[in-house]
């Protein structure tokens, strides 16, 4: 993941962008960084301007496709109107029970509301998939137009699609978009590997794999608000 600069407060820029923050805990457990985070930080960092979207931990059904969030991590992601990187980091850093922060800063492209994250539990899968630049566009368009049969077919809900804003990548040509989706449980997510019984949503999905150039992802549970 790209990291965040701590010497640029980017407090000039105005667009609806998200940070995206693993924690490693000295514990060795992610869980243990939350009372600190919910009481100390959250609050400081929401008088400077960020809202809570999510706060994501090891997933609790385990499986052998996806790789899980570490048991000793836990992902802060947050909305910004005007991104602050280096309070941001600052203040992650300063906690008492974080040996480690890397953040990268993201812009939604696609869904994410205008508020928390609020499909609740369930099992989540972070997507984080590499395109040509010149393809994303391409891209956004055949996962809109698949959603609208997915979705109800399937019963599951993408959460929201965000464009890397690593100014590295886009000097290659090259654009990381992150995808979050929500499932019920791990059950639900594998009755969905069955993708042809949706034939509509299944060719466009398809033809968006067509342009992928390379991807991870992992699952994740979501800790309430």
């Amino acid at each position: 993941m790209g990291g965040c600069s701590d010497s640029n407060d980017n407090s000039d820029q105005t667009t609806n962008q998200f940070s995206y923050s693993v924690l490693t805990s000295v514990s060795g457990s992610g869980l243990d960084l939350l009372e600190e985070l919910n009481s100390s930080v959250l609050p400081k960092l929401k008088k400077g301007g960020a809202q809570e979207y999510a706060i994501w931990s090891q997933a609790s059904e385990s499986n052998e496709v996806f790789e899980e969030i570490a048991e000793d991590k836990l992902v802060l992601m947050l909305r910004w109107k005007r991104v602050k990187t280096e309070l941001l980091s600052n203040e992650l850093e300063a906690m008492t029970g974080v040996s480690e922060v890397m953040t990268s800063l993201w812009e939604v492209s696609l869904r994410a509301g205008d508020g928390p994250l609020e499909t609740g539990p369930g099992f989540y899968i972070h997507r984080f998939e590499k395109y040509l630049s010149a393809d994303v566009d391409e891209v956004l368009s055949l996962s809109e137009q698949a959603w609208e049969t997915w979705e109800p077919f399937w019963g599951g809900k993408v959460v929201g699609v965000w464009r890397d804003q690593d100014e590295v990548d886009e000097s290659n040509g090259i654009t990381r978009l992150m995808r979050i989706t929500w499932y019920r449980d791990l059950e639900h997510w594998q009755e969905t590997r069955e993708a042809w019984l949706e034939p509509e949503s299944f060719e466009l999905l398809i033809e968006r794999a067509a342009l992928q150039l390379d991807g991870e992802s992992w699952s994740a549970d979501i800790q309430p608000n």
